[in-house]
């Protein structure tokens, strides 16, 4: 079988400016003059843009469609009965169910696709998910540094009252600085992204869409060139980058990216099964160990109540809603307005049941099995399934622009995985 023309073009001439436009916008995906003139919205277009010039067909589209339907009638239901569980916020709840199933819609379809030309996705996606990774951990970097004066934890703990997702006031953040100022307590990391939990997100969603775009690559390659053999082998730069993502999430100290890093770390470290651990793998396990315990020998109590999450309000806010769910709730959603957390939902698992039900959760399901699939033969099933959901309960807002463009960073690449295979068969 022959080298795809599509993916040796794409990957000489049109991957790099296109993976650096796509980068610019993930650094800055929750800046913008509002809601929808924003780089989110930029970022979604460019996605949209990508799989219509990958020319995709569509498979499972009786499957799909029929999820989808089922979906939207739930959500419609609730929407007549209780639309304060869809949003509190809205002025028009019509124009909001159409976003949030338009939203829904993409999603779902991304895994479903056959794209032709996989190059133009993978190599612009590597090429972008690589350099959104180095530009967040070198900004981490410069930000405790201080050497700019925008670029600062103070100064980036007020500039988020311009975020488009941001719904804290300057009065709000004001109060926040000064306690922390006088409790002798620096701001935390968030760079643009307004928490250390979102920031933590982008680079887990960064760092496995460029471990998953270096397989497929390398398949491909091996697949296209009979004489090729061998595993996936991993270069110098795969190392810097996964490291740098790794290292920049256990800096941030949330519990969440604490557990993303841990989950790329085993992944990237596990031994095959059946075999041992090489020396020169316990060697490079246990110099990152002593490096990673050097950094944090003076928050060590502060990982650590992270980690044992005592009196966590993140904990309580993002799973509380657990012990709250009836029976009745997982099977229609949530139709009592007066049972919805006063926080509002910080997981959007529990805000998809909450507002279709059992609908939702065969949403839910239906696309982890895609992924689960899909990843299979490259052997990332039980990591990308753990990266998906994780990135479905990092917060309420599941069906927005900047959700849909992260899940994409992992959902568009895992259809030009069915390409290849289909392909390769």
């Amino acid at each position: 079988m022959k080298n795809s023309p599509h993916l040796a073009i794409t990957k000489l001439g049109f991957s790099t400016p296109l993976g650096l436009f796509f980068a610019l916008a993930l650094v800055f995906l929750q800046e913008g003059f509002n809601y929808y003139i924003s780089f989110q919205t930029m970022a979604l277009a460019f996605v949209l843009v990508l799989m219509y010039a990958s020319k995709p067909s569509m498979i499972n589209i009786r499957h799909l469609l029929l999820v989808f339907f089922v979906l939207s009638f739930s959500i419609g239901i609730t929407a007549a009965y209780s639309p304060m569980v869809i949003s509190r916020n809205t002025s028009n709840i019509i124009l909001t169910i159409i976003g949030i199933l338009a939203y829904a819609l993409v999603i779902i379809c991304l895994p479903s696709l056959v794209p032709r030309r996989v190059g133009l996705i993978l190599y612009g996606f590597k090429r972008a998910s690589a350099a959104t990774v180095i530009v967040l951990a070198s900004l981490i970097v410069l930000t405790d540094l201080s050497l700019l004066p925008f670029l600062n934890r103070e100064a980036l703990l007020i500039q988020n009252i311009r975020l488009v997702t941001n719904y804290a006031g300057e009065d709000v953040l004001m109060n926040e600085l000064a306690y922390r100022t006088m409790s002798d307590l620096a701001p935390r990391i968030d760079l643009f992204y307004g928490e250390p939990s979102y920031l933590g997100i982008v680079l887990f969603s960064c760092v496995a869409c460029y471990m998953l775009t270096s397989r497929l690559i390398s398949d491909f390659n091996r697949s296209s060139d009979p004489s090729s053999q061998g595993s996936f082998s991993r270069g110098r730069h795969y190392r810097y980058v996964v490291v740098a993502g790794i290292i920049s999430m256990l800096y941030l100290q949330s519990l969440s990216s604490i557990i993303y890093a841990l989950l790329i770390l085993f992944f990237e470290f596990r031994a095959p099964i059946g075999k041992r651990f090489s020396f020169s793998r316990l060697l490079a396990i246990f110099v990152f160990v002593a490096f990673v315990a050097l950094v944090f020998r003076d928050s060590f109590e502060y990982a650590l109540y992270r980690i044992t999450m005592q009196d966590s309000i993140s904990l309580t806010q993002r799973f509380g809603s657990l012990l709250d769910f009836g029976i009745n709730d997982y099977l229609f959603g949530l139709k009592d307005e007066s049972r919805i957390p006063s926080e509002g939902f910080h997981n959007g698992l529990f805000y998809i049941i909450a507002i279709s039900g059992l609908a939702g959760i065969w949403y839910v399901f239906f696309l982890l099995r895609t992924v689960h699939r899909l990843a299979k033969p490259i052997k990332m099933s039980a990591f990308l399934v753990l990266m998906i959901l994780a990135l479905i309960m990092q917060n309420g807002a599941v069906f927005s622009p900047n959700k849909v463009v992260l899940f994409a960073l992992i959902l568009l690449p895992l259809s030009c995985a069915r390409a290849i295979y289909q392909r390769k068969n």
